[in-house]
């Protein structure tokens, strides 16, 4: 009996173990492309344990972009069910588990969840399901909430071809799989691209379609100089061809006068109507030469060429940049042609406000979900636009409006944001229910450098005791500090960073493992972002403070520069603001890359063991938050359990 007892309580640990271990289920469980997939998630065990919602969202894997899709998830019994239509051509779909505001992701320890569709006898997957898994290790990684892993991507390649070794005749996947031997310096695979690539070249009579794909292997296999070879023969065979526009928009850019702009949209319809992209590139194109023609404040032709933009969402963009410019762009600038703005800006919201309803331009990338959020957030900053310009036309009642509309979105997180609303608050409500919005605003962490002084005016105004403010003041920011330091020990992590070696402005080569024993801010930038040159100042202040600290050493990585001369736009930059920053060039972007950046500015904080302890993603305006967010980083990346205690 005692042996029975044995093998009954293994055979319940072992479906205890299975059931644990199957946080999501499918049924059918070998779907076929175009079946619809019932999906029950059970989040016990993992990061969305005691999360009463969830957020799922597919991506089908047709050919190369997925394709997003929401997936609505009931919660019953304690897990999440929700349906997924496929599509005919859908080889495999990654599922995107997230908290509803995406800031907790279950990525199932790195394995993501995705599943293959099947032939009809749920056999075997269809021809391009493990090509398609493989590109989630390789390209669609992010989707899955995983780290890229070359490794898996080329077994699962190797698996494809085996299964089916006309997948090979696709020229998408080869590529791919062409891409990852490089990496992985695979000689024999190495050895199949080149014979690939020297077969295309040698073809009688090739098509361009060939020959570009030549190309493409070319350049994986770094043969530059066959490369350049390959481009002059295609664009002197084919001078109309795909090669010949795909370099359309750079010579576009290259361009300086408005009229050389025409000149070039006129060639452009003559030669290009049919092609897949020219409605995307005309949206483009004529979006600049509208934005060029309100420069010049030539109104006709404006409106000539904003009307050629047929996307509503580009069209709702070109209409608020140009009316940002007319606002001013801040409270008490010269804005003589504010009243001007203000129609624009009214025509850019009227856009966003019909897509937010009907969403009918939703990129195939985007879930129909994710578009919303994208295009109300691009509603809220353009309503600041519409906002400044009523404001500079003595609309200020409008302005306070249009304002609300802003911060609201922005759950009033935004310094600057929240900064133009006091003014117009002010000017409505008056000083004494303005005092109490300030004491609020800087209660909650989201208040600049001139509405704390703002506060401080009407306070001494009111009250007439400094010391008592100074008290005062303190006491609204502990509650502020504290929850940001909660907010900091929250995003604590501990993971390899990458290795790298670069080259400053003044020629220095610095590796990481030079910087090892310290504690590291490296922050990517460039010359042409926005935010990243926004949050400079702030990044000052932080230099400053921690210049006489051996163990403290920030980096600025400048990387994804545009134009040919990179290292002088960048010692411009930085010698014309007073920066006294280590400034790296990652001019290939391979660091970047290998620090998996998405976006800038984008900062991470290694501790002295070259572990990266923190992540900072993007410039919310407050400089004073940026400091001490950093010194609480480096704080707790150095060994210090609370981070900044002190008073600010």
């Amino acid at each position: 009996m005692k042996q029975l007892h044995f093998y009954l309580t293994a055979f319940t640990l072992f479906l205890i173990a299975n059931i644990d271990a199957q946080n999501l289920t499918i049924a059918p469980d070998k779907p076929v492309p175009g079946e619809k997939v019932m999906i029950t998630y059970d989040p016990t065990g993992t990061p969305l344990e005691d999360h009463a919602s969830v957020l799922i969202t597919a991506y089908l894997i047709e050919e190369d972009q997925p394709l997003a899709h929401d997936v609505e998830a009931t919660a019953k019994d304690g897990k999440f069910i929700g349906y997924l239509e496929t599509t005919k051509q859908t080889k495999a779909t990654i599922l995107s588990i997230t908290s509803m505001d995406e800031e907790v992701k279950d990525s199932r320890d790195d394995k993501g969840y995705k599943f293959l569709s099947y032939n009809a006898d749920k056999e075997s997957p269809v021809q391009g399901a493990y090509a398609s898994k493989a590109m989630i290790y390789n390209n669609f990684y992010r989707y899955a909430n995983i780290e890229k892993n070359s490794e898996k991507a080329f077994d699962l390649m190797k698996k494809e071809f085996k299964l089916y070794p006309s997948s090979k005749e696709n020229m998408g996947y080869f590529r791919d799989y062409a891409t990852i031997a490089a990496r992985q310096k695979d000689e024999a695979i190495i050895a199949s691209v080149e014979e690939k690539m020297n077969q295309l070249i040698n073809l009688q009579q090739p098509e361009e379609e060939s020959l570009l794909w030549a190309l493409r292997f070319s350049k994986i296999l770094k043969k530059e100089g066959l490369t350049k070879e390959l481009e002059e023969r295609i664009l002197n065979d084919f001078p109309k061809g795909e090669l010949a526009h795909q370099t359309m928009r750079r010579d576009f850019r290259a361009l300086k006068e408005v009229d050389e702009q025409v000149s070039f949209l006129k060639t452009y319809q003559k030669d290009y109507s049919q092609h897949e992209d020219f409605p995307q590139n005309i949206n483009y194109f004529t979006s600049v030469i509208a934005r060029n023609y309100a420069n010049e404040e030539d109104w006709t032709k404006f409106e000539k060429y904003l009307n050629m933009v047929s996307d509503p969402v580009q069209k709702a963009g070109t209409l608020n940049g140009v009316a940002w410019g007319l606002s001013g762009e801040k409270i008490g600038a010269d804005a003589p042609l504010a009243k001007k703005g203000l129609a624009l800006s009214k025509q850019s919201l009227d856009l966003l406000g019909k897509e937010k309803e009907t969403l009918a331009n939703s990129p195939a990338r985007y879930s129909k979900r994710k578009w919303k959020e994208i295009i109300k957030s691009n509603y809220g900053m353009y309503a600041d636009t519409y906002a400044l310009c009523a404001y500079q036309t003595g609309n200020v009642q409008e302005a306070l409006t249009y304002q609300q509309i802003t911060c609201d979105l922005g759950d009033f997180e935004d310094a600057e944001m929240n900064e133009r609303y006091t003014v117009y608050f002010e000017e409505v409500n008056g000083g004494e229910a303005t005092e109490e919005l300030l004491a609020k605003l800087i209660g909650s962490g989201a208040a600049s450098v001139a509405m704390k002084d703002r506060h401080k005016e009407l306070f001494l105004a009111n009250n007439s005791v400094e010391s008592a403010y100074e008290k005062y003041v303190f006491e609204l920011e502990k509650a502020a500090i504290a929850k940001m330091r909660e907010a900091v020990k929250e995003k604590l992590i501990k993971k390899d960073a990458p290795t790298f070696e670069l080259v400053n402005l003044k020629g220095e080569k610095v590796s990481s493992e030079s910087l090892k024993g310290k504690i590291v801010v490296v922050d990517f930038w460039a010359t042409w972002c926005g935010p990243c040159k926004a949050s400079f100042p702030g990044m000052q202040t932080a230099v400053n403070k921690y210049q006489d600290r051996d163990d403290v050493e920030f980096v600025f990585i400048d990387t994804w520069e545009r134009g040919e001369n990179k290292e002088e736009n960048a010692a411009e930059f930085i010698e014309t603001n007073n920066y006294t920053f280590n400034v790296l060039m990652d001019n290939d972007s391979k660091v970047v890359a290998a620090f998996g950046v998405s976006g800038i500015p984008t900062k991470f904080i290694l501790d002295k063991q070259g572990k990266i302890r923190f992540k900072s993603v993007g410039f919310n305006g407050n400089d004073v938050d940026l400091v001490r967010e950093l010194e609480m980083m480096i704080d707790i990346a150095g060994g210090g359990e609370n981070g900044l205690t002190g008073a600010p």
